[in-house]
């Protein structure tokens, strides 16, 4: 019967950007004792750094809806183009199908 030898556990070495992880711990700990302190104060930072997302992401959106090339970006840019010109230059597609009807 063969005698079994225990192993020795070895902890793994830390990997590259450990201290940036314990910062953002450490970081994470202060602004939830500071948001449990002051839980008006909390809400409204977090209200207005939820509205700044969302208006840059509009912002985002819109500009990407304007400057498609090839695809629905275009035909939306050519249908307001036209709809302010007073022409009709939709290019042969129908309104709210989406550009399946070529």
């Amino acid at each position: 019967m063969p005698i079994l030898k225990p192993r020795l556990r070895v902890r793994p070495r830390a990997g590259a950007g450990w201290g940036w992880i314990l910062a953002y711990g450490v970081l994470s700990v202060v602004l939830g004792v500071m948001a449990f302190a002051s839980p008006f104060s909390a809400t409204y930072a977090a209200t207005l750094v939820i509205g700044a997302f969302f208006i840059a992401a509009g912002v985002v959106s819109i500009v990407s809806g304007f400057a498609g090339k090839g695809h629905e970006g275009a035909r939306l840019c050519d249908r307001v183009r036209a709809g302010v010109a007073g022409d009709r230059a939709d290019h042969g597609v129908r309104a709210g199908d989406g550009g399946r009807s070529r």
